[in-house]
């Protein structure tokens, strides 16, 4: 805290100092570490993109062509190609494999087959959610020395991913986060069976200075406002910290509803 200005410096005070001459040692300390867990989900939140933190996944393989052949008088446009989609570890990101022999699709218009089919990833399939974790292979095409092109090769491409990523058994993922909360031991069954319902999985608890650390991985769609519930649940007593783990496929029945839900706000949006 600064003094006024033109006020004398000897007049700065600490704020801690003074509110513990007010607030008893114990109970100033457990607020602190309350308000500390509500800021720390504020920042969460602020970290976070417009809601939508879903994304999407595979888990089969899947081969297909694309194929765009347009013609409108002068000079025309033409790509084929084929591509393999399959899985990578969760976190692994994407890859793009040119399997081309024999030149069947010259060098030069292969970036355009990556290009297209990134695009597409990053459109999805499910809702317009992004996908992720996956390998595409290009290991055959065909092209037309005058028709052929950049934009050509590039809508191929877009094809071909989109109808061999429905075939793929494509899935929903949501974030999954650590969370550990800190709480006194009267409230531990409260907390849990909450985590319990936020379809989170308990993995253990601990005593740590007089109180109980309980550590759970918990959808990240499942905390919002957390903070709040839990100040509510445990008299303003407990605190939590949380942090990103992994992306996860989000239950059948689940996805449904993030898929229905989504799919309204995109037709309200355009409506």
């Amino acid at each position: 805290v600064r003094p006024q200005e033109g006020g004398d410096l000897d007049d700065r005070f600490d704020v801690r100092d003074e509110l513990r001459d007010l607030v008893p040692p114990a109970e100033f300390d457990e607020d602190l570490e309350v308000r500390r867990g509500e800021v720390s989900e504020l920042r969460w939140r602020d970290a976070l993109d417009d809601g939508s933190h879903e994304e999407q996944g595979i888990l089969g393989t899947a081969d297909g062509q694309g194929r765009y052949k347009k013609q409108t008088g002068g000079r025309g446009q033409f790509g084929d190609c084929w591509v393999r989609v399959k899985p990578l570890g969760r976190g692994e990101g994407y890859q793009f494999i040119d399997s081309i022999k024999g030149g069947v699709i010259p060098g030069k218009f292969l970036p355009s087959v990556d290009k297209g089919v990134q695009e597409a990833a990053r459109k999805g399939i499910l809702a317009g959610y992004p996908m992720v974790d996956l390998a595409v292979e290009c290991y055959d095409g065909s092209y037309h020395s005058v028709d052929s092109s950049d934009i050509a090769f590039q809508v191929a491409g877009s094809m071909a991913f989109q109808k061999v990523a429905r075939q793929a058994r494509p899935v929903l993922l949501e974030p999954i986060v650590d969370v550990q909360v800190t709480t006194p031991d009267e409230f531990v069954g409260d907390i849990m069976g909450d985590i319990t319902q936020r379809r989170g999985k308990v993995l253990g608890m601990e005593p740590r200075d007089g109180r109980t650390v309980i550590r759970a991985h918990v959808p990240e769609a499942e905390l919002y406002k957390y903070a709040a519930a839990l100040r509510s649940m445990t008299q303003g007593r407990a605190h939590h910290t949380r942090a990103f783990l992994a992306y996860e496929p989000v239950p059948d029945h689940e996805a449904r509803k993030i898929i229905a839900s989504r799919e309204e706000e995109r037709q309200l949006a355009h409506a």
